[in-house]
């Protein structure tokens, strides 16, 4: 994710991670070699950690980026506890609608298809890279290549 908040800007890594990861959400599967496969492009969504820190860290000031970094990252806890609450309460209520189990748990995961989709176009449509309301914040304005991102992660001796 590292590479792509460098090139892309880390508001449009965010969006365009949140909407790959809906599309692995989305997608069924009948073995369970394809169910492990999905869940773990479903996973890569965690990736936005990575680019909400980067976004954070450019928008507020340095006395002030500790307190934004914090604040989102529990908001991320928050989500997370969320869909461990929710997520069986909408498999039961689909049950409950006489759905097979074998089609319950995939009608169930349309609902964070739909909620990644939503957040992954607001993030991509509405919000500014940077506080003044310009910039890309990527490679498009910097001139970055990905081979100049990589080679400048393979030379720092911190990464």
């Amino acid at each position: 994710m590292g590479p792509a908040c460098d090139l892309l800007g880390p508001r449009r890594a965010s969006g365009f991670a949140s909407l790959l990861a809906a599309l692995a959400v989305a997608a069924t599967t009948s073995s369970p070699a394809g169910f492990v496969a999905l869940c773990f492009v479903a996973g890569l969504s965690l990736a936005n950690f990575v680019a909400n820190q980067h976004w954070m860290s450019g928008i507020f000031v340095p006395s002030a980026v500790g307190l934004a970094n914090a604040v989102t990252a529990s908001w991320a806890n928050v989500g997370s506890t969320a869909a461990q609450l929710v997520m069986p309460l909408v498999y039961e209520l689909v049950l409950r609608l006489d759905v097979p189990i074998t089609v319950a748990w995939r009608v169930t995961y349309l609902l964070p298809c739909v909620l990644l989709i939503t957040t992954g176009l607001a993030v991509i449509t509405f919000p500014y890279d940077l506080p003044c309301g310009a910039g890309v914040g990527g490679g498009a304005k910097t001139g970055k290549s990905l081979w100049k991102v990589v080679r400048g992660g393979v030379d720092n001796y911190r990464a």
